[in-house]
Order: structure tokens, then C-alpha cells, then sequence
């Protein structure tokens, strides 16, 4: 059983390594751990502390229940009030919508992201 867990969490922290764009060393910067380190994490062949899990969850900006086996990044994100990249299906963004939401994120002013997500809906909306 613990193994099984062990490989579930493991695939989900690649999943999300993949999703934030990130290589194993990378992240492993990001941890204070070798990429060798995060290859055992994702494997399952290695078990993580609390600490490392929270880590994580603060390296890929989710609560850290989106991590757990079991636990859904979306609803996880809805509840605690952030805004999760992932889509319904699961599939990464493209490259060009990782900028766009890097742009966006990236804009100080709330008054010029409100106008700039109002805009682009406007235009969203006038699909041919």
C-alpha cells in the first residue's frame, strides 16, 4: 500500500514539475535537493519529509492537499482562493498561454489587470 502511495504521489509531483515548466534540477534547486533526489521523489522510491512536502506545494504554488493522492489541484485551488494552471483535462499549457498568464501576472496595477481581462473576454466573446 505505501508503496503505491509512494508512486502516486510521486507521479503527481511530476506531473506538476512538468506543468510549472521546471526541470528536476530545477527543482531541486528550488528544494535544496539534487535532481538525483527529485528522480527518487517521483520514482516513489524515495519517501518525502513534511518539510519537503511543504516545500513543494510552496514551489509549485498549490495547497499542499493539491499533492496528496487523492486530492484534486482545482477543487484545492478554489477553496484556498489560487488560481490553478491546470485545465479540466489536465493537459499543460501551451507556451504561448504560459506568457500570456506570466504577462498577466506580472502586471502591478489591479485596475490595469481588471481592464485587461475585461478586454480580452470582449474579444474572447466575438469569436467568429
Amino acid at each position: 500500500m505505501a508503496e503505491k502511495d509512494g508512486k502516486a504521489l510521486g507521479a503527481r509531483i511530476r506531473r506538476f514539475r512538468e506543468h510549472a515548466d521546471l526541470s528536476q534540477s530545477q527543482l531541486g534547486e528550488k528544494l535544496g535537493v539534487s535532481y538525483q533526489q527529485i528522480q527518487k521523489y517521483e520514482r516513489g522510491a524515495s519517501r518525502l519529509s513534511v518539510e519537503t512536502l511543504l516545500r513543494l506545494a510552496k514551489a509549485f504554488n498549490l495547497p499542499v492537499q493539491a499533492l496528496l493522492p487523492g486530492g484534486d489541484a482545482s477543487e484545492a485551488g478554489q477553496k484556498s482562493g489560487h488560481v490553478n494552471e491546470l485545465r479540466p483535462d489536465y493537459a499543460p499549457l501551451a507556451k504561448d498561454e504560459k506568457e500570456l498568464l506570466k504577462a498577466y501576472r506580472d502586471l502591478g496595477d489591479e485596475r490595469v489587470k481588471a481592464a485587461f481581462l475585461a478586454a480580452l473576454k470582449a474579444v474572447a466573446a466575438k469569436k467568429p
